[in-house]
């Protein structure tokens, strides 16, 4: 098809939009190697592409990595061959997560699509088995932790650390416990105190030991406890 065949036809879709002529200028401008293009016609498509068509079309989305498009189409495959160059190809590029949602969606629909490669990669989550995890609990160590969070602990609880426990102090705990001494003196309220260090240091037994000193609640907060990955 010539170019100004292709014109005339623009032209005509302009006038009067049709899935027909919309099918006939994707596949003249792929011919031509313009996607862009022909990419502003496929939403006037109907689901009435042939296999070879479709083959064609989701050739030059995935040379262009026009993922979006690209699982539109590719989930209409049918040709098993087709459908299995385009998840290797998938891989190839890198796009991991596209080819696995692409597969397991086909797979749904057409059992003889798997393959024991694919299935390695990507495995049938909706067959794999659920696990259950059972713990025996030891009870005693239940209470005993449940009674430790009850107790208060103050800084007679903590050895050492004297450096530490006079900063906290000056920081917080005074301002906390005298604010209209600090008033009186225009000295800022607030503040606090960073710690850091290896697992086992002593900062959280630190900071339940400053709520103790406040009389105030203490809350051991983890970051997993409020963000996941």
């Amino acid at each position: 098809m010539d170019d100004k065949t292709i014109t005339s036809l623009t032209e005509a879709f302009k006038a009067a939009p049709s899935a027909a002529l919309a099918k006939i200028l994707v596949f003249a401008y792929l011919k031509k190697n313009d996607l862009n293009t022909a990419i502003q016609y496929l939403p006037h498509l109907q689901d009435d592409l042939e296999q070879e068509e479709l083959s064609l079309l989701v050739k030059h989305l995935l040379q262009a990595n026009e993922h979006d498009a690209l699982m539109d189409y590719g989930k209409k495959l049918t040709q098993v061959a087709s459908l299995h160059e385009l998840l290797q190809q998938l891989l190839t590029q890198g796009a991991f997560e596209l080819s696995k949602q692409l597969y397991l969606f086909r797979l749904k629909q057409d059992p003889m699509i798997k393959t024991p490669d694919f299935e390695r990669q990507f495995g049938n989550e909706s067959e794999r088995p659920k696990l259950r995890v059972i713990e025996k609990t030891n009870t005693a160590e239940v209470t005993q932790l449940s009674r430790y969070r009850e107790q208060v602990t103050t800084f007679n609880d903590v050895v050492g650390l004297d450096k530490i426990k006079k900063q906290i102090h000056k920081k917080i705990i005074l301002p906390f416990q005298k604010p209209s001494l600090f008033q009186r003196f225009k000295k800022k309220i607030g503040g606090g105190v960073l710690l850091f260090g290896p697992p086992g240091c002593g900062k959280t037994l630190l900071a339940r030991a400053t709520a103790g000193e406040c009389g105030a609640s203490f809350f051991n907060v983890e970051v997993s406890d409020v963000q996941d990955m």
